[in-house]
């Protein structure tokens, strides 16, 4: 079914909404090649600096829109001719395992567009590989889908392009404005995000001596299984997020929400989404208010990262070798033992001395996630 493309703003600026990638609002406006027409218009310079990865917009980035432009072909009547259309292919790749990280191999499925879809989509695929892959090719304007996986009873809603980037950033605006003078307006609001963060981490620390925490009144549950892409290491991620979970969940549940810095971080979101496309269970933090239960799984997976290698042993805060192998959090116990596990941890992992969202640990989220 060919749908009609939409009407170019008067402006030429395209507000990206939830779900909205540059290859899918190019799709709408009519372009069939997104990269070309839209991603390199010199008048998304900026935005395309701010997103590399085309896939993970912000709602609220500003996309300039070019016009579409008329191409005569002059040919021969009475002849056959042969016309072809640049395009960009789009892929929906997913892996699915089972809890003890097994894959779900050969297994019957099924990808149905939600009703928000308009256009054509014909499956290829029957059923899962051999180790439990799936690769379709979807229209740029699917945004929305169900994949049904009928012998298990199970229907999982996909949010393609739903994605946030990581490190988050507020939208970008101003498309084909003055790139250098908002550089420049950003390196100095980095500089005094810096200095504030310092000074609140110093009243963190003074505050921990008080005895104030700041943790979330939620429960925490996390680790156990593994049911994403994260390959190995299973046994060691159940111990780690089941140490970490009961040691914030003691913290919250005896000293309830007590004010101690500031519990937002601009990344919470977008880090539990990938968290738990890769099996751990951060919740779903609200706000990007770092709540009890996402701190444990993200201990939990920064643990995993140490013993696969994949993140140094200090990385996670000034103490992030209390996630690393032998640590207090990292299955080794510590001189403290239970105490230093259930409240030591958690307390400095509040006041940001540990499981924290730091650069190597972004790193390690992107590079395990593949996006």
């Amino acid at each position: 079914m060919a749908v009609a493309a939409r009407r170019r703003p008067e402006d030429g600026i395209h507000v990206a909404a939830p779900g909205d990638t540059i290859s899918s609002i190019a799709a709408i406006y009519g372009f069939t090649d997104w990269e070309a027409r839209i991603y390199n218009a010199p008048q998304n310079a900026q935005l395309k600096l701010a997103r590399p990865n085309p896939n993970t917009l912000v709602p609220g980035d500003e996309v300039f829109i070019p016009e579409l432009a008329r191409k005569a072909e002059p040919r021969a009547t009475d002849a056959w001719h042969d016309f072809h259309v640049t395009g960009n292919k789009r892929f929906l790749r997913l892996k699915l395992q089972n809890a003890d990280d097994t894959p779900l191999a050969n297994e019957p499925y099924r990808i149905e567009p939600r009703s928000s879809f308009r256009g054509r989509f014909v499956q290829q695929g029957q059923a899962t590989s051999p180790d439990g892959l799936i690769e379709e090719m979807i229209p740029h304007t699917m945004i929305e889908a169900d994949l049904v996986l009928t012998n298990l009873n199970m229907i999982v809603r996909l949010a393609v392009g739903h994605l946030l980037p990581l490190p988050m950033q507020e939208p970008v605006q101003n498309a084909g404005g003055d790139l250098a003078g908002e550089l420049l307006g950003a390196a100095e609001g980095a500089l005094g995000g810096v200095t504030g963060a310092a000074g609140a981490l110093g009243g963190a620390v003074s505050g921990a001596a008080s005895g104030q925490v700041s943790v979330g009144a939620d429960g925490a549950q996390a680790g156990g299984d593994l049911s994403g892409a994260v390959e190995g290491g299973a046994a060691a991620l159940a111990k780690a997020g089941a140490t970490a979970s009961a040691a914030v969940g003691a913290v919250a549940g005896a000293l309830g929400e007590l004010s101690l810095g500031d519990p937002h971080d601009p990344n919470t979101y977008s880090a539990a989404q990938r968290l738990k496309s890769m099996g751990f269970q951060p919740g779903e933090p609200e706000d990007n208010r770092r709540t009890a239960q996402f701190t444990a799984a993200l201990m939990a997976f920064q643990t995993w990262c140490k013993k696969q290698g994949e993140l140094a042993n200090s990385a996670g805060g000034p103490l992030g070798d209390l996630t690393a192998p032998g640590g207090v959090l990292g299955g080794g116990g510590g001189p403290l033992g239970d105490i230093a596990a259930g409240v030591a941890g958690p307390m400095l992992a509040a006041v940001g001395l540990t499981g924290q969202l730091d650069e190597p640990t972004i790193a390690a989220l992107l590079k395990t996630h593949g996006c």
